[in-house]
C-alpha cells in the first residue's frame, strides 16, 4: 500500500501530468476508484458483521452419538455425497486433461465448486455454511466422492 501512495504522490508532483492535461481525468479516476473502494470495504463488514457480533463464536453442532460406531451415511450425507459425486463426474473428469496441460485448475471449475458449496462445509449455518453439524464423516464423503473426479483439482477445490 505504501509504494502505491509514494506512486500517487509522484504522479500528483509531476509537472508531466499537467503539460498533458491529464491531472483533471485522473482526479475523477481516482475519486471514482476510492468511492468503489468505501462500497466494497463496507459490503464486506456487513457480510461478516454477524460474525463479529456474537458474543461467542458460532460452532457446527457436534454429532450425536448413541453410543454404536456407525459409519452409515446420513440422508444429509448421501446427498452431498451424490452432489459432489455427480460434479465430480460432469465437471472434474471434463476438466482434468486442462488443467494438467496448464499445471492450474480451471476458474470456471473452482467457480462451479464455490457454487456447490464445497469451501464452507466446515462453516456453521448461521454463517452461512452447507451443513448443520460438524462431522469427519462427512468431510470424508465429500472429499472422496470429488476424487473420483481427479484428485488432483479436488484438493485445489477443497483449499
Amino acid at each position: 500500500m505504501s509504494v502505491g501512495l509514494r506512486a500517487l504522490n509522484r504522479l500528483a508532483s509531476s509537472d508531466l501530468v499537467d503539460r498533458l492535461g491529464l491531472r483533471e481525468p485522473a482526479a475523477r479516476f481516482l475519486h471514482g476508484a476510492s468511492k468503489t473502494t468505501s462500497r466494497t470495504a463496507a459490503t464486506a463488514g456487513r457480510t461478516f458483521a454477524a460474525a463479529h457480533a456474537r458474543a461467542r463464536p458460532a460452532r457446527q453442532r457436534p454429532t450425536r452419538h448413541d453410543g454404536l460406531f456407525d459409519l452409515t451415511p446420513t440422508d444429509e450425507q448421501r446427498m452431498l455425497r451424490d452432489a459432489v459425486r455427480d460434479f465430480a463426474a460432469d465437471r472434474l473428469r471434463q476438466a482434468a486433461q486442462r488443467a494438467d496441460g496448464t499445471l492450474a485448475t480451471p476458474r470456471d471449475v473452482h467457480a462451479q465448486a464455490n457454487e456447490l458449496g464445497l469451501t464452507i462445509v466446515g462453516v456453521p449455518e448461521e454463517l452461512g455454511g452447507a451443513v448443520e453439524q460438524r462431522s469427519a464423516v462427512t468431510s470424508v464423503l465429500m472429499s472422496e466422492a470429488l476424487a473420483h473426479g481427479d484428485m488432483g483439482i479436488a484438493v485445489a477445490c477443497l483449499a
